[in-house]
């Protein structure tokens, strides 16, 4: 293969079969086009380097947008979404549909403005006092950042908009317990820690349970 179709890895690991396309990611100028038939080995070439480099590449050609999840700690993530979501959020967030849809089933409240929701319970209230849930899942639908967040400071009932978001965009979650998809539907994710591909809640449950005992 020419040299358009090789990215070593720090001198050993080498990728054939791949196209680059400079964009910023993690620590290198490199994006990768993967053949859904390549899938296994990029998989493994995945797991490889975030052992690396501490960072996840994100799947660009495959036939849907890919969830990533990983357990335990991880560099570039964010522990306490809601306290960067205060500090960080745009009042477009806020309206856009995805997220009122979300403050409307998980919060039970209206969106009346960027800056003003109605809860059925406290009554008017300001963006700040929505559910942390909500922020984490509004940060993990909007923000552009490159960060990655806790999605454990999310109730069960935020699952399904996690795989929700991960339709729409290439998301990586981290986790540090096993959040229960049940409610989620189909869904397919990649086990970072393991480089294992999950297909739906069952298969999620036994590779998320098998990571915790390690």
């Amino acid at each position: 293969p020419g040299a358009e179709s090789r990215i070593p890895v720090v001198g050993v690991l080498r990728f054939h079969f791949f196209k680059i396309e400079p964009v910023p990611i993690c620590r290198d100028n490199i994006r990768l086009h993967v053949p859904v038939f390549f899938r296994d080995k990029y998989i493994q070439g995945q797991v490889i380097i975030h052992k690396l480099f501490g960072c996840v590449l994100p799947i660009h050609s495959f036939n849907r947008v890919m969830l990533k999840i990983v357990f335990g700690d991880i560099e570039n993530s964010i522990y306490h979404p809601p306290t960067y979501f205060d500090n960080q959020y745009e009042d477009e967030w806020i309206t856009d549909p995805l997220s009122v849809a979300m403050i409307k089933e998980i919060d039970k409240s209206e969106v009346i403005s960027a800056h003003l929701i109605e809860s059925p319970v406290l009554g008017p209230i300001s963006t700040k006092e929505i559910s942390g849930g909500v922020k984490t899942l509004m940060l993990m639908a909007f923000d552009e950042s490159g960060k990655i967040f806790n999605g454990s400071l999310c109730g069960d009932n935020c699952a399904k908009w996690i795989v929700e978001i991960a339709k729409r965009k290439d998301l990586t979650v981290n986790l540090h317990h096993v959040l229960d998809f049940s409610s989620a539907g189909e869904f397919d994710a990649l086990m970072v820690n393991t480089g294992t591909m999950v297909h739906g809640y069952m298969e999620y449950l036994h590779e998320a349970l098998r990571i915790k005992e390690r």
